[in-house]
């Protein structure tokens, strides 16, 4: 009888601890760890810690990302050589072969003893014999191991199942999944796009990004004299927008926070800004947690698990509760860039198609209680509520994945947009030089603003844990009264 043999399904690290006891598991970071140590020994032993070795870190990391290109489009990927157009087909080169055929594999991905010793000794022998300085040698092996070290564990980092909340890991992973599963003759850096950027594998630098759509570029209506022709669709299906069914799930205990909280503070909430409500402000109220990537760090502590639910969806850079009151609409307009998808989750429904709901395009759909609505809001679109009770979504911008390297720019843009639209309003007579000159206003101001964010952000941050604080203090005084 044939005994069938079922092979034990390995699963990805899903947090740090996981990944790190992984990485160790390997010979490889071990023959770097001793040849690294070897080296310090050595340097240590004959005095040769001098001012070379800033220099050299500083050189090597600045421009690690033209190393990492080099290495990963000749070695890895076997290109021809400049001149000689000759192909270097050496193990590495298999190796790598074998990794792209299987990126989910990690057996495939940690360097082995030989592609550490091997590598090590001819960029000494070669930096000996350019340079006739054995300091100066020893320093760049032992700075270029450091420096590997870190991207291999950058590279285990983009080929786990852990949940990231730096922005910079983010886009690094980003990146490469993108050289994986979407197009290998492109995005050869990995902690650095240095070189992807200066010999042009980085698409999305390109005039025109790819989606599931076709070709699509950037659109800000703050700069665009014409609306968004795009082809992006209307409404996205879930299945198209995966990572937000984290959100959903949720969607009660998101529901909860938000009634205890106007049940509390329902004054919190105020007029959504912008001029296509000023006919009646009252009907669209909000309370924000975040805006374009300025994080409410106060407004954030009431809502734990909303807070910690939006941490766990890459490229969220707006959340706000949103109430359109009973008999409210919200005229037809349209958003400020195709960048994003808009959700919005139905948290409080009071009625379905005709009498409430959203149109977009063409197309209107009512909301559900505990699902996401995802739109395209570069298309016109408008709301309504004709029923006698208000109505609560939790509203939500997400960046989308092709657009995600250039989230801070995207967020810089908007938010500097929404400053000067201030600015018209308090000095009407600004608004035809600010229009007429959008696209240099904001080619002016978006990067300082850009600056600003995570200034921003910290200070309020400070402020969040201070208001903490006190309330901590103030509830630990009223127990000892």
């Amino acid at each position: 009888m044939a005994v069938e043999v079922v092979k034990e399904e390995k699963t990805l690290p899903e947090n740090y601890k996981e990944m790190f006891l992984f990485l160790f598991g390997g010979s490889g970071i071990w023959a770097v760890i001793s040849v690294a140590v070897v080296v310090f020994i050595f340097k240590a032993t004959l005095g040769y810690w001098t001012y070379l070795d800033p220099i050299v870190l500083s050189l090597l990391f600045t421009f690690r990302g033209i190393i990492e290109w080099a290495v990963h489009y000749w070695l890895y990927h076997a290109k021809p050589l400049p001149l000689v157009r000759f192909r270097l087909k050496t193990k590495a080169f298999f190796q790598h072969l074998e990794h792209h055929e299987g990126p989910e594999d990690l057996s495939r991905i940690l360097v082995t003893y030989r592609g550490v010793l091997y590598p090590a000794f001819f960029v000494f022998l070669f930096s000996w014999l350019a340079f006739d300085n054995l300091n100066l040698s020893v320093s760049i092996v032992f700075w270029l191991l450091f420096i590997g070290f870190i991207n291999e564990v950058i590279h285990l980092i983009c080929h786990c199942e852990i949940p990231h909340h730096s922005g910079f890991i983010k886009k690094i992973v980003w990146l490469h999944r993108r050289h994986h599963h979407y197009d290998s003759n492109n995005y050869y850096g990995l902690s650095s796009s240095l070189g992807d950027k200066i010999f042009g594998t980085l698409l999305s630098d390109a005039p025109e990004n790819k989606n599931i759509a076709g070709k699509e570029k950037l659109w800000f209506a703050a700069i665009e004299k014409e609306e968004y022709k795009g082809e992006m669709s209307s409404f996205f299906d879930i299945a198209d927008v995966p990572i937000i069914e984290e959100l959903e799930t949720q969607a009660g205990e998101i529901k909860n926070e938000i009634l205890a909280f106007i049940s509390r503070k329902q004054k919190a909430f105020t007029p959504y800004f912008g001029q296509l409500v000023k006919n009646s402000p009252e009907k669209w109220i909000t309370h924000p947690l975040r805006t374009w990537g300025l994080d409410y760090h106060v407004a954030q502590n009431d809502f734990p698990v909303t807070r910690e639910t939006i941490k766990k969806i890459p490229g969220v850079v707006s959340v706000s509760f949103n109430i359109l009151c009973a008999g409210g609409e919200i005229p037809e307009h349209f958003g400020d860039t195709n960048a994003t998808n808009r959700v919005h989750l139905g948290l409080v429904i009071p009625a379905g198609l005709p009498v409430s709901g959203i149109k977009v395009g063409e197309k209107a759909v009512a909301w559900e209680e505990g699902k996401a609505t995802i739109f395209c809001d570069a298309h016109r679109h408008k709301a309504w509520n004709h029923s006698g009770e208000d109505r609560l979504i939790l509203l939500m911008d997400v960046i989308r994945p092709e657009f995600m390297p250039d989230k801070r720019k995207v967020c810089s843009i908007i938010i500097t947009s929404f400053i000067f639209q201030l600015l018209i309003i308090k000095a009407p007579i600004l608004q035809r030089r600010v229009v007429d000159n959008s696209s240099v206003v904001l080619e002016v101001f978006a990067p300082i603003v850009s600056l600003l964010i995570p200034v921003y952000n910290m200070a309020s941050y400070l402020v969040s844990r201070i208001v903490r604080a006190r309330l901590r203090l103030m509830g630990w005084l009223s127990e000892i009264r």
